[in-house]
C-alpha cells in the first residue's frame, strides 16, 4: 500500500511498470517504486516533478508516451514533460474544462508522439495531439467526432481508441502516413449497450491479451466485451 496526501491521477510508465505517476491537487508528479514496499520503512517516492504552474493548478489527468509525460490540468491546459529529466518542453490549450481524458496513441509508422484528449463537454469530440519538444509546436492533427452522448471514459491501445458513453461504446483507428506524416482516422463507430437504465462509465480498459474490452460503472457492475 501507497500513503499519499492527495492523488487526482494516475499513470504508469510504459517501458516499467513498477513505476506509478501519481498527480496532485498541488500540481506535482510523483513518481512511486513499487518494490519499494517490499522493504519495511522504506519511502516509495524515487523522485518527483513540481511544476511552476500559477495558482497551483490541479493534474486531472496523465498520459505517458515513448519520450514524454503529458499532464492534463483543471484549466484545461496540458504540459508536456521530458520523460527521463522531467523538463517542461511544451504546453498547449486542450479544451476549456479539466483534461481528465487523455491517453497515448502508438502509431508505429509515425516517428512523433502522439495523444488522444477526449472532450466531455457540448461537443463529444476526440483530438489526436502530436506532441513536440519546443514551444508551441504541439499540434492537434485531427479531429474524431465522439457521437452524441457525453463521453465518459476514453482508453487508446495502440492505434485504437476507445470511448464510453451512457448505453453505448464507441471506437476506431488512427493511422499515420509514413510518406507524408499525415494522421488520419477511420470513421467513428458505435455499438448501443441493451440496459433498461443509463450506465455511468467511470473507466475502460483493453484486456490485449484476451481481445477483450473491460468497463466498471458507477452501478457497482464489471462489464467485459468481446
Amino acid at each position: 500500500r501507497i500513503n499519499i496526501s492527495s492523488s487526482t491521477a494516475m499513470e504508469v510508465l510504459p517501458h516499467d511498470p513498477n513505476i506509478v505517476l501519481l498527480g496532485s491537487s498541488e500540481c506535482t508528479v510523483r513518481f512511486y517504486d513499487t518494490r519499494r514496499q517490499l522493504h519495511a520503512g522504506s519511502n516509495s517516492v524515487a523522485y518527483e516533478w513540481k511544476l511552476g504552474v500559477p495558482n497551483f493548478r490541479t493534474i486531472t489527468g496523465l498520459a505517458c508516451t515513448c519520450n514524454y509525460v503529458v499532464v492534463g490540468l483543471s484549466n484545461g491546459n496540458c504540459i508536456v514533460c521530458d520523460q527521463v529529466s522531467g523538463m517542461v518542453v511544451d504546453s498547449f490549450k486542450a479544451q476549456d474544462s479539466g483534461v481528465k481524458l487523455i491517453s497515448p496513441v502508438d502509431m508505429k509508422s509515425a516517428n512523433s508522439d502522439f495523444v488522444a484528449i477526449g472532450r466531455s463537454g457540448r461537443n463529444h469530440n476526440v483530438n489526436v495531439w502530436e506532441l513536440a519538444d519546443s514551444p508551441g509546436a504541439s499540434t492537434p492533427n485531427v479531429v474524431i467526432s465522439g457521437g452524441s452522448d457525453s463521453m465518459q471514459c476514453m482508453h487508446a491501445y495502440n492505434d485504437m481508441i476507445f470511448t464510453a458513453s451512457s448505453n453505448s461504446l464507441g471506437f476506431c483507428k488512427a493511422e499515420c502516413k509514413a510518406a507524408t506524416g499525415e494522421v488520419t482516422c477511420a470513421k467513428f463507430q458505435t455499438q448501443r449497450i441493451q440496459a433498461q437504465k443509463k450506465i455511468q462509465f467511470t473507466a475502460l480498459r483493453v484486456l490485449a491479451l484476451h481481445r477483450l474490452l473491460i468497463t466498471s460503472a458507477e452501478d457497482g457492475k464489471v462489464r467485459v466485451f468481446a
